[in-house]
């Protein structure tokens, strides 16, 4: 009962610990803005370099959904709409939750390996000892470049999803997007366009603070890449429904 207690109590300082750096890495994004050669180079890594396995997955997943929505509308008979339930589930839900996951699993290990092996090997406490912040050199560039970045290569996924589904549908070329269209509307966007800026958000606070506190050498480094993954997808999920809970019941949209 003791050493739960003591798992809790290390949880709760944690999360305190977390919201704490996070309030420092937003207030650093206005006080000591990143130099343009960094901020670029994280944008380059996380966007371009991440496009190959947007599209794969956003392909696969757009066919195998078109699949099953046509399937299933086809018994009320309204199979000639399943480009606008696609459209419709890409903006506002499956676009933003694959690209989170996918930068999640791709960019956010990167980011805590990167940082707790900088961690471990005292390269942070080198940077400071030459007087410069490491909260603008290591943090905010790539807080910055993922909030920037997730929006176009969610944009990417959507795009793969309703071209996999266009590809293995069989309804009429013209009705599918002529119906896919229609998904594209303030109503649908306000949510996908939210989600995305808040998912990039989440990736990196989480992955540069585990990063940042990585210990135990190889092994904490480890430990602090598979908890960056593990966590941030687990948030992005909770924020998903949050986000989703507002737009629809609160906004009505």
């Amino acid at each position: 009962m003791r050493d739960l207690a003591e798992k809790f109590k290390a949880a709760f300082q944690a999360v305190g610990d977390y919201c704490l750096f996070t309030v420092e890495a937003c207030i650093s994004i206005f006080r000591r803005p990143p130099h343009i050669k960094d901020l670029i180079e994280q944008m380059d890594a996380i966007g371009v370099q991440s496009l190959v396995i947007l599209i794969t997955t956003g392909l696969f997943g757009g066919m195998a959904l078109s699949l099953f929505l046509e399937a299933e509308m086809a018994l009320f008979g309204s199979k000639a709409y399943a480009g606008r339930a696609l459209a419709v589930a890409a903006v506002r839900e499956l676009g933003p939750i694959i690209s989170g996951l996918m930068l999640a699993g791709r960019v956010g290990s990167r980011i805590a390996s990167e940082l707790g092996s900088m961690r471990v090997t005292q390269q942070i406490d080198s940077i400071e000892g030459l007087g410069q912040d490491p909260q603008q050199k290591l943090v905010t560039p790539r807080l910055l470049g993922l909030m920037l970045m997730t929006p176009p290569c969610t944009m990417v996924t959507n795009l793969m999803i309703l071209l996999g589904g266009f590809l293995v549908s069989t309804v009429a070329p013209g009705t599918f997007w002529f119906e896919a269209r229609k998904a594209f509307v303030p109503m649908h966007l306000a949510g996908g366009l939210i989600k995305p800026f808040v998912f990039g958000f989440i990736i990196a606070t989480i992955s540069c603070f585990m990063g940042l506190r990585a210990s135990q050498g190889v092994r904490g480094v480890g430990m602090a890449s598979a908890n960056a993954v593990v966590v941030s997808s687990v948030v992005i999920f909770l924020a998903n429904y949050i986000i989703g809970f507002i737009v629809l019941d609160w906004l009505g949209v």
